[in-house]
């Protein structure tokens, strides 16, 4: 068997080292993500007071109209007005779901298998659709400007 040379050992050593000091940095890399993405979440669903809910005939009565739908994971979503973007956020309970809306109006939100629930942010009030472990729930959140892409 070939003899390493000190330089050699020094290199492999050093390869090592490298090696455990990356995977170390991405375990911490991915747990503060993760942290960082629930506090995102977090931030959201204490951001503002509940949206009102309204029935259909309360909506088909007063308005405004849904005008705008989209699908999202499991949910078909509506909209009156404004713009909207949605994304997944990887937090440490799994995938949460969040959408947000400048300026909606009305909103309504169906879930794979449910019906449909409305809510009244009402015109000029940004809001965000919440899902974190199936239950879905709606937000008033600070002035949003969406850009849908």
């Amino acid at each position: 068997m070939a003899k390493l040379k000190g330089s050699q050992v020094s290199l492999m050593v050093g390869g090592a080292a490298v090696v455990v000091a990356a995977a170390g940095f991405a375990w911490w890399w991915q747990q503060d993500s993760a942290k960082k993405a629930a506090a995102e979440y977090e931030s959201y669903a204490q951001s503002g007071p509940p949206c009102a809910t309204r029935t259909a005939q309360d909506l088909q009565t007063n308005g405004p109209p849904l005008r705008h739908t989209f699908e999202f994971g499991d949910m078909a979503l509506a909209y009156s007005s404004g713009g909207a973007d949605c994304a997944w956020i990887k937090g440490q309970d799994g995938k949460l779901a969040v959408c947000k809306f400048d300026s909606p109006g009305s909103l309504g939100v169906t879930q794979k298998g449910q019906s449909q629930v409305l809510y009244a942010p009402g015109v000029g009030h940004s809001a965000a659709i919440l899902v974190k472990g199936g239950q879905l729930s709606c937000v008033t959140t600070a002035k949003l400007v969406v850009n849908p892409s």
